[in-house]
C-alpha cells in the first residue's frame, strides 16, 4: 500500500514539475507586455521630450531610455538649481507626454547635480511622483582651532 501512494505521489510532483518548466508561455514577461505594440513610443517622442525638457533651464542634460513598460529618466542639473525646483522640473515634465502613455507606462526618474541625487517614481495608478527622502548636501562648518 505505501509503494502505491509513493508512486501516485511521484507522478504528480513529475506532473507539476513538466507542467511548470515546459509551459507554453514562451514571454519571460508574462500578459504584462501584451499590449506593448498599441502602446509603443515613438523615438520622435523621447527626442522631443529631451530637448523640450532642456528649455526647462538649470538642466545640463536629460536622457530617456525605455524597457517593457518602464521609462527611466535622468536628468543632470547645473549647481544654480535646489533639489525642491529640480522635483518641480521633472513633474512638470510629465506633461510633456501624452495621457495614454502616463497611463500605460511607469516612469523613474533620477536627478543629479554636485548638490544632490534623487530618485523619484510615478506608477501608473497614482497622478504624483513618489521621491526619496534624500537630503540636499550641505557644507558642513566645522570650528577648527589651531
Amino acid at each position: 500500500m505505501l509503494i502505491i501512494i509513493q508512486a501516485v505521489c511521484f507522478l504528480a510532483i513529475c506532473g507539476v514539475a513538466l507542467t511548470f518548466f515546459y509551459s507554453k508561455e514562451t514571454s519571460i514577461y508574462g500578459d504584462r507586455v501584451k499590449d506593448l505594440d498599441k502602446n509603443k513610443i515613438s523615438a520622435k517622442t523621447l527626442t522631443n521630450y529631451k530637448e523640450k525638457i532642456l528649455e526647462y533651464g538649470n538642466i545640463n542634460t536629460a536622457s530617456v531610455r525605455q524597457s517593457n513598460r518602464l521609462l527611466y529618466i535622468h536628468i543632470t542639473f547645473d549647481d544654480e538649481i535646489n533639489i525642491e525646483k529640480a522635483k518641480e522640473h521633472a513633474t512638470k515634465s510629465l506633461e510633456l507626454f501624452e495621457e495614454k502613455i502616463l497611463k500605460y507606462y511607469d516612469i523613474n526618474f533620477i536627478l543629479s547635480s554636485n548638490n544632490f541625487t534623487i530618485m523619484g517614481s510615478k506608477n501608473i495608478k497614482i497622478d504624483h511622483v513618489a521621491w526619496n527622502n534624500n537630503l540636499e548636501v550641505k557644507e558642513e562648518k566645522t570650528d577648527e582651532k589651531s
